[in-house]
């Protein structure tokens, strides 16, 4: 199964394509859309929506895993930055027809690390595990991308256990 994961921001929307074949895992793609800073919202918005129906039609995963909002209450802003990326990062798989399953941070920390409480270091270190990279991903919002579709794939594993 191929899953897509993506970790949706403004500033930088990660992406990680992971395929399993038999219990293994495989890192087939990671990418960040960095719009440009400069650039109106609503511009910026469209080149997160059009890279994320870029990748969908180029990998043609069989699932999207998109990471849940997260944001401390004190940070209003950046909660509602995060928010609009994921709007249109949903829209996107939507218009695309892909089928999408959301994770808390919390729930991928856990299903990758082991605890929910996992720092952003160790999460990267246990993605380049699972993946059998030679290190951890460097770029911060592939790493998280990478550890939402990793959930997925285990989440699925899980479910599909007749033991």
């Amino acid at each position: 199964m191929r899953v897509l994961g993506i970790d949706p921001g403004l500033t930088g929307s990660g992406f990680g394509c992971v395929e399993n074949r038999g219990r293994a895992y495989y890192k087939l793609y990671a990418d960040t859309a960095v719009p440009p800073a400069g650039l109106p919202l609503p511009e910026r918005l469209a080149v997160i929506r059009n890279f994320t129906l870029e990748i969908l039609e180029a990998l043609k995963p069989e699932s999207v895993a998109v990471e849940m909002l997260f944001s401390h209450g004190g940070h209003p802003k950046t909660a509602l930055q995060m928010a609009q990326a994921r709007g249109v990062i949903l829209e996107a798989c939507a218009a695309a027809g892909a089928s999408v399953v959301e994770y808390a941070p919390r729930r991928v920390k856990q299903a990758v690390v082991g605890a929910g409480g996992a720092s952003k270091d160790q999460v990267a270190r246990m993605v380049a595990r699972h993946l059998n990279l030679k290190e951890a991903p460097a770029n911060q919002h592939e790493a998280d991308a990478l550890a939402v579709a990793l959930c997925a794939h285990f989440v699925s594993a899980r479910q599909n256990d007749t033991r």
